[in-house]
């Protein structure tokens, strides 16, 4: 059990409705991985009208589900933490989580006054270090603002514009972040994950770690990606990884370029 909810820092699992079939296998793995110290942070669960009623997690509901950040809006609203490490529950934690390096991210965030922290490294390697765990990420740097991390809330808050997706959020919300101080990644990864949910399909990837750990998922609540979607989004994964070893300076000069000569005003 979680000791009495902290105004400082807490958990949060971002769910919907649409993934309750996932909830038992994602926090299975959360609560196998998580070293949290006896329970020391608050684990909120966020659903929109089906209730998670497990014992170990606070669970908030944000009604109706209209939309992704609506609902994550309604959400936040109602946690009293003003600061928040963001997990999705598609993404199933599968590597011990140290409470010391979860202390440090934490301790880290707080004293420097942080806005966003990513949890996992950048593959840009020549950032500005902060300290021997942490870069500074650059202003303007593309995909500065990323769904899952650590959070100030009340910035946070001022970034979801109800209508946008998550895709839309990490895209647009960088461009929103352009300018902000106080966005950090850490060197090496807080956690591993795997991704088992990929366009409301499941992934190749998902039945592939299910079959080899014994994990019962249930695969008719939704589609397995078909090969045309598995060939497009590789396709896509080796162009993000070939532009991502351009130095990010560079790679914005690129792109406005591209912007200029293929768009019309």
């Amino acid at each position: 059990m979680n000791k009495t909810p902290s105004n400082e820092f807490g958990i949060l699992i971002l769910s919907y409705d649409a993934l309750s079939d996932l909830w038992p296998v994602t926090l299975s793995h959360f609560f196998d991985n998580f070293d949290l110290d006896g329970g020391r942070y608050p684990i909120y669960f966020g659903s929109n009208e089906v209730f998670n009623d497990d014992p170990r997690v606070i669970p908030i509901l944000s009604g109706k589900d209209n939309d992704w950040s609506s609902s994550y809006l309604r959400i936040l609203e109602q946690i009293p933490c003003s600061k928040l490490l963001v997990i999705l529950e598609d993404l199933i934690v599968v590597s011990p989580v140290e409470f010391i390096k979860l202390k440090e991210l934490v301790e880290f965030g707080i004293s420097v006054k942080a806005n966003h922290i990513q949890y996992w490294p950048s593959l840009d390697n020549n950032l500005d270090s902060k300290n021997n765990l942490f870069f500074e990420i650059p202003k303007k740097m593309p995909y500065r603002s990323t769904v899952c991390g650590f959070w100030d809330k009340r910035y946070l808050m001022s970034l979801l514009i109800p209508g946008e997706s998550p895709w839309n959020f990490e895209i647009m919300g960088s461009y929103r972040t352009s300018y902000d101080p106080g966005f950090y990644v850490i060197k090496s990864s807080l956690f591993e994950f795997v991704n088992l949910i990929e366009k409301r399909s499941w992934t190749q990837e998902s039945i592939i770690w299910a079959t080899r750990n014994n994990v019962e998922l249930n695969f008719s609540c939704r589609p397995v990606a078909n090969r045309a979607n598995i060939i497009i989004s590789k396709m896509k994964q080796c162009y993000f990884n070939s532009m991502a070893r351009i130095p990010w300076r560079y790679r914005i000069k690129i792109m406005s370029i591209m912007r200029k000569t293929f768009i019309s005003y």
